[in-house]
């Protein structure tokens, strides 16, 4: 055994052994793999990698059709919304009603006696100015067709003007019977 000191002046046994080793060496077997173990582990490995892939573009591509349904539905919804307000129901009805009158009614009136030129030189005074059929002659206009219809025409605030709401036909050249141009104008609070 020796001694060593150490700073503060103290000392301390150091012990030293010796160990003896043996070794006996042991034949080592090469072990090779089989080819065929070889080809069975790779394909599986490829297609482990390969599995999650797939699987998520499959997700992403669910993904973008759930996307693209939710978004046809908010665009097929503000559609009928916008498609069955009071307003635009009201103004497609007068249309129909506007056209009906002046094709069934009021050319063929205005056709009565006159030869195509002079009908002509009747509705081009119109042209500009149009003619204007308020509901209350739409309510009158063939034995009441339309009368009840007319009722229902009103919006949140109030019932439409039956004198101020109205359609304007333009007649245009050539002044055939399907030869116009409708407008409405409604008075009915919207």
């Amino acid at each position: 055994m020796a001694q060593k000191s150490t700073k503060k002046g103290t000392t301390k046994k150091e012990t030293t052994k010796t160990v003896k080793k043996t070794t006996t060496k042991k034949p080592v077997k090469k072990v090779t793999p089989k080819k065929e173990t070889i080809k069975k582990e790779e394909p599986k490995k490829v297609v482990k990698v390969e599995e999650p892939v797939v699987e998520v573009k499959e997700e992403i591509k669910e993904e973008k059709k759930t996307i693209f349904t939710k978004r046809n539905i908010i665009i097929l919804v503000a559609a009928i919304l916008i498609y069955n307000n009071p307003k635009n129901k009201i103004t497609r009805r007068m249309k129909a009603m506007g056209k009906d009158f002046y094709t069934s009614y009021l050319y063929e009136t205005l056709k009565e006696g006159r030869t195509d030129k002079e009908l002509s030189e009747v509705l081009a005074k119109y042209k500009d100015t149009g003619i204007k059929i308020n509901l209350r002659n739409l309510a009158q206009y063939d034995s009441g067709k339309y009368k009840e219809e007319i009722e229902t025409f009103k919006s949140d605030k109030k019932e439409c003007s039956k004198n101020n709401t109205r359609v304007i036909i333009y007649p245009k050249s050539p002044y055939k019977k399907s030869d116009y141009k409708i407008k409405i104008e409604l008075d009915c609070g919207f």
